[in-house]
């Protein structure tokens, strides 16, 4: 596609930002429908992640931002205005950036995952989960997972503090569903068993849960998408477990993040239309 000054362009910020997907898989479902947009990989430190976001405001042909690692939880700090879902998180994902430069922070990770599994068929209503992690993603999913009724929810994390924070929080939401903080040995009970931290990643590889401690018959997922199959997934399939990749999750926030390219531009075009 040609690059003019009237495309659109979705910054992909984070720190490394050289193991980042995101971009490839945007710009071709981009150009597949015709979409004046780009998607850009951008290296952000943490150290200038305020100034970034300050010069964002300014930057009149970005659509927005795609937020990645490190950056989740310290840019709800810096944006104008954050969705219910961000606000309940502690953390966002996604920045929308409003012709005004109003900077509109959400948060789709528990939209993404949730809208994942019932594309592949999977039910969370009535279900026990597992869930290791009570950082921004984990908080983002376990809020998604919880409106969606399961039995039980189980949050396993290294700092007992975060996830009783993250207990408390849901409990106040959700009283119909059961909250508990827990260790890997819940992982035995679960229908479904999540992976919601950084393990196994590319840059952090290694295992959140020990393979044999998983329930025969419980889904296996996780929300890294590089490895597509990390070493849980993997050991998973291996000892017959259905699995579902972060890759799924990625492929159902894309259409989240097509739509907002798709809404700058159309406001774009209406705006000139006018002048």
């Amino acid at each position: 596609m040609m690059i003019t000054g009237r495309t659109r362009v979705l910054a992909v910020i984070g720190d490394p930002i050289d193991a980042a997907r995101a971009p490839q898989a945007l710009n071709a479902a981009a150009s597949a429908i015709g979409l004046d947009a780009v998607a850009v990989p951008v290296g952000v430190s943490p150290e200038a992640l305020g100034s970034f976001v300050y010069a964002a405001r300014g930057w009149s042909n970005l659509a927005g931002l795609v937020v990645t690692m490190p950056h989740k939880a310290a840019i709800a700090d810096l944006v104008d205005e954050l969705s219910d879902r961000a606000r309940a998180s502690g953390a966002v994902n996604v920045v929308r950036r409003t012709e005004s430069g109003k900077l509109i922070g959400d948060q789709i990770d528990g939209y993404g995952f949730v809208a994942s599994l019932h594309r592949d068929g999977l039910a969370v209503s009535g279900t026990r989960i597992t869930l290791f992690g009570a950082g921004g993603v984990a908080r983002s999913i376990a809020f998604s997972l919880a409106a969606e009724s399961p039995t039980r929810i189980c949050i396993v994390n290294r700092s007992e503090d975060r996830a009783s924070a993250l207990v408390r929080d849901l409990t106040a939401e959700f009283a119909d569903v059961e909250v508990v903080t827990g260790t890997t040995d819940d992982a035995r009970t679960a229908d479904l068993v999540i992976n919601a931290t950084s393990v196994g990643s590319a840059v952090n590889p290694g295992l959140p849960v020990r393979p044999e401690l998983i329930a025969p018959g419980a889904v296996v997922a996780d929300v890294i998408a590089n490895p597509e199959e990390t070493e849980l997934l993997v050991s998973a399939r291996r000892r017959g477990h259905r699995i579902h990749s972060g890759v799924r999750m990625q492929k159902a926030q894309m259409d989240r993040l097509l739509a907002l390219l798709q809404d700058t531009q159309q406001t774009l075009l209406q705006d000139r239309s006018i002048q």
